[in-house]
């Protein structure tokens, strides 16, 4: 199954959000469509890029994604919040909307939902809120890393390497670390596209551009490392400094509609 044509997947992506905006703009929303809609605007992103090379419309969509999963926080019901699903947490920061990643860290649950995700993942994702949003003090961090190698029992996770190397502020563990997550991703992609179990869309647009390490990127460029030159999946040009787009919590409701975009075959 090859990957849809970029401008289709772009149309596609844009059509979805506003298939399903009716329905998540409700006084309590679903997580479910909230993950959904702010996976849409990540490739709505990543297709402008493509497309464009420009900068700046994959800021603004980007933040565009993550301040319609602030919607289901400031609304949603807590008690169905899944931290380590809250992916919209990277694209703020790639976004360079520290606001809005500031309001994620602060509205999304601090403990564990053991319904819907492991702890590692759970653990992964506290200590990066905890080292860069929630500026905590090390003791809490080094117990939350603690924890979390007690979890893995001596399985390799590369994602606690790279907090491991933040909270040690060892360069090249994290140069390490984060050139074996790369190969690990690519790996899973591989998988799924072989299994054809990845979608043509994503194959397009998040398949090529990794939001989540060019975050893990942008967090090292803070502790003033130097990420591997020509890293896989992370665009140089969106690490360099960028001023960001004005954000807010309404723009993203109000998009242009992508129907009568004519794509040719």
């Amino acid at each position: 199954m090859p990957p849809s044509p970029l401008p289709l997947a772009i149309k596609s992506s844009g059509m979805d959000i506003e298939d399903h905006l009716d329905a998540y703009l409700v006084p309590t929303p679903d997580l479910n469509r909230a993950l959904h809609i702010s996976d849409m605007f990540r490739r709505l992103a990543i297709g402008s890029f493509l497309m464009s090379s420009d900068p700046a419309p994959f800021l603004d969509l980007l933040g565009k994604g993550a301040r319609s999963y602030l919607y289901f926080l400031k609304k949603g019901n807590a008690e169905k919040q899944v931290l380590s699903k809250g992916v919209a947490f990277f694209d703020a920061i790639v976004a360079r909307d520290n606001k809005g990643a500031e309001q994620i860290a602060t509205l999304s649950r601090d403990d564990q939902n053991k319904d819907y995700e492991y702890e590692d993942d759970f653990l992964y994702f506290r200590y990066l809120i905890q080292k860069f949003l929630s500026v905590s003090s090390n003791p809490i961090l080094q117990k939350i890393l603690d924890r979390y190698e007690e979890v893995l029992d001596g399985e390799f996770d590369p994602r606690f390497d790279i907090c491991k190397s933040f909270q040690s502020k060892d360069k090249n563990l994290f140069q390490e670390a984060i050139t074996d997550y790369t190969e690990a991703i690519c790996e899973k992609q591989r998988e799924l596209i072989l299994g054809e179990k990845m979608f043509p869309d994503e194959m397009a647009t998040t398949a090529k551009i990794s939001i989540e390490l060019t975050a893990l990127c942008l967090f090292a460029k803070d502790q003033n490392f130097d990420p591997p030159p020509l890293l896989r999946l992370v665009p140089q040009d969106i690490l360099q400094d960028h001023l960001p787009p004005s954000f807010d919590d309404e723009s993203w409701k109000h998009l242009p509609s992508f129907r009568e975009i004519t794509v040719k075959d």
